[in-house]
Parts: structure tokens; sequence; C-alpha cells
């Protein structure tokens, strides 16, 4: 009988050792891996940024290209003959 008073003790201890740690330590291991993960997405980022600067060289062929047409707007036509 005592094994058994001393089982439902230690049970009823660990659950109630397990709802803390949801209620404390769960909580602040989310915050801790949200600020880890923040921080390397603001890391590549900046790599982003700095490879995807555009040079002198792709800015004279985007000038380029701005001056070769216009766009024309048309309409389509229907063709009543079968």
């Amino acid at each position: 009988m005592e094994q058994f008073l001393a089982f439902i003790f230690y049970l009823i201890v660990g659950l109630y050792l397990i709802r803390l740690a949801f209620i404390y330590l769960f909580p602040w291991l989310i915050k801790r891996w949200m600020k880890r993960m923040a921080k390397h997405m603001e890391q590549q980022r900046q790599q982003y940024q700095q490879y995807s600067e555009p040079s002198a060289s792709s800015q004279d062929s985007r000038s380029k290209l701005d001056d070769v047409g216009e766009y024309v707007d048309f309409e389509e036509i229907k063709d009543d003959k079968p």
C-alpha cells in the first residue's frame, strides 16, 4: 500500500512539475528560439542585399532597354466571316 501511495505522490508531483515547465520554461524557450531566428533572418537579408545591389553596368543596360520603344494598346477584332 505504501508503494501505491508513493507512486501516486510522485505522479502528482511530476505532473505539477511538467505543468510548471510548460507555464514558465516553454515560453522562455520559444522566445529565445524566435530571437535566434530573427537574428538569422536579418543576417540573410543583409547578405542578400549585398549581392543584389545593382552595379553601374547593369544600370546602363537597364536605361538602354527603357528607350527601346513604347507600349501600344490594341483591341481584338472579331471576324464575322466563317
